[in-house]
């Protein structure tokens, strides 16, 4: 569905005809990938052994999303809420679980 309108958008607005994209391009669920990718990108740092918890890197984003920062006007947070389905109050705890045991 999205790929389609996705399709007819561009088509509009570049006034053209035909496909754009290759004959067998499949569309994926990204509903998990929106999750895993939020936590991936804060987990990054930790993985790297930088730190020790994932809330200490002081460039992370992660603060604002817990709600956690002086300032919160980098980071749509209600958006990221929103979108991938994620819960403030139990953020932290999810972001840890991700992790594969290996890790922790």
């Amino acid at each position: 569905m999205l790929l389609s309108s996705y399709t007819k958008a561009i088509q509009k607005q570049e006034s053209l005809t035909g496909s754009l994209f290759q004959q067998k391009t499949k569309s994926k669920c990204v509903d998990d990938y929106l999750q895993n990718a939020f936590h991936y990108i804060h987990q990054n740092p930790f993985r790297a052994k930088l730190i020790d918890r994932l809330e200490e890197w002081k460039w992370s984003s992660l603060p604002e999303y817990l709600g956690r920062s002086q300032k919160q006007e980098i980071c749509n947070y209600r958006m990221i809420y929103e979108y991938t389905g994620l819960d403030m109050n139990t953020l932290l705890r999810d972001s840890y679980s991700v992790i594969s045991d290996e890790f922790m």
